[in-house]
């Protein structure tokens, strides 16, 4: 059987041949310099320096801000550590205004700003829970070693603010005596013008919010009328004091009154006020029941006053009938948003008389304060609001709807907070 034809065989080296023309020519570079780049680029890729934050710091800024009021301290705590980019601006916004509820969280504050420089001049505002019976040594050293390094410190709060814990409020503030911080505003305690505080006072020319009171030991008034606050918006203090500080406060826009005045001294003080005047807390005493609290007094002076607020204290809580009638709305602040009052008659005190007219009843009241509050909303173009006090210290919410009709409701925490005076804008 015949064979069959076989191709002819292609040569190797005519095959390796028209291979290597396809093919790139092989670098003429020494291997060694081959070899050096390819470790230069190795070495480069190796510690070349990796995107820290992938965001502006401003971004970051809202991002950590939004998570503070969202999920408090501790979910951002860890933030400062997980990117140095970021480091330090978390920390200013982490460090702001730190608040404080236990005396350990005090003490490990203290070994934190003492460590680090930057985290104590990132505090600002300062708020404390203080006790009733308080440890005075170990409070004092913990608050001195703190203080001193808070440079920047300008916002000083106490709570609960009751009364009862004023004192351990006034130790605070005499560890400024030693300190000295450029501080703006305390609240939640009252501090007493003792001749200990006065010389602290003496020394924050820059304070805008204060709440002082006359001391138990006398001070002679000279020494009271020696402090200046040039800046000072904010004050809560008593009469006696205000009569002592007036020569030397700035122009006020927040003012409270804490102790009773009678008729003839709340009128001087309206009078000694500037017009600048925008929040206005005061206590009327009565001796004899004369009504009418917002419309026989010189409001009008007071032009730019949006927020009122009167309580009456008296003896003698009776309810006059038709008291509201022939209303002199002339007197009335022009620019009043919101009104405060809370009568003599709707209060209910141990101390006090109650002498009901004939046909006197809640009804009644309630009727005539009713009519008090739809009156005054009618007749004040700017009135947005009158919230009536009323029996065991609550507070009731009169408003107009759009067809002009009343409409009652019991008031917000908000609107009845005793610091709502404070936050008028």
């Amino acid at each position: 059987m015949p064979s069959a034809k076989r191709k002819p065989r292609r040569s190797t080296r005519i095959a390796d041949k028209q291979d290597d023309e396809g093919r790139k020519p092989p670098s003429r570079a020494p291997r060694k310099a081959q070899q050096k780049k390819a470790t230069v680029a190795k070495s480069r890729v190796k510690h070349a320096p990796r995107p820290d934050i992938i965001f502006p710091v401003e971004v970051w800024s809202m991002i950590l801000k939004y998570l503070l009021a969202l999920k408090g301290r501790s979910e951002i705590a860890s933030m400062t550590y997980l990117s140095s980019g970021i480091r330090h601006e978390a920390e200013a916004i982490l460090y702001n205004s730190p608040t404080l509820s236990r005396p350990s969280q005090m003490t490990r504050l203290a070994e934190t700003v003492a460590s680090c420089s930057r985290r104590a001049l990132a505090i600002r505002t300062l708020t404390i829970y203080v006790y009733q019976h308080p440890d005075s040594t170990r409070y004092k050293e913990v608050f001195l070693s703190a203080f001193q390094n808070m440079k920047n410190l300008s916002n000083l709060y106490c709570l609960p603010g009751k009364r009862s814990w004023y004192d351990v409020g006034n130790k605070i503030f005499g560890f400024f005596r030693e300190t000295q911080p450029p501080l703006r505003s305390f609240r939640g305690f009252v501090i007493q013008l003792d001749e200990v505080n006065i010389e602290i006072l003496r020394g924050l020319p820059d304070l805008e919010e204060a709440h002082v009171a006359s001391s138990d030991i006398p001070v002679d008034a000279h020494k009271m009328s020696e402090l200046q606050f040039p800046k000072l918006r904010i004050l809560e203090t008593d009469s006696v004091s205000f009569r002592a500080l007036r020569a030397s406060l700035g122009l006020l826009t927040h003012l409270s009154i804490t102790t009773p005045l009678s008729h003839a001294t709340l009128v001087d003080i309206l009078k000694s006020l500037s017009n600048q005047l925008i929040s206005f807390y005061g206590r009327r005493e009565l001796g004899e029941y004369n009504g009418r609290v917002y419309l026989r007094l010189p409001w009008n002076r007071l032009t730019k006053l949006k927020y009122l607020h009167i309580e009456d204290y008296g003896r003698q809580i009776q309810r006059i009938p038709n008291e509201l009638s022939g209303l002199d709305f002339g007197r009335a602040p022009p620019a009043v948003q919101t009104l405060l009052w809370f009568p003599a008659w709707a209060r209910q005190s141990t101390g006090a008389v109650s002498i009901h007219a004939p046909g006197d009843t809640a009804e009644l009241r309630y009727r005539d304060i009713c009519c008090f509050a739809a009156r005054s909303l009618q007749r004040w173009s700017t009135l947005q609001r009158v919230l009536y006090g009323w029996e065991r210290g609550t507070y009731v919410e009169y408003t107009l709807n759009e067809h002009g009709k009343g409409r009652v409701r019991d008031a917000s925490k908000r609107q009845t907070d005793p610091n709502a005076w404070i936050n008028v804008a």
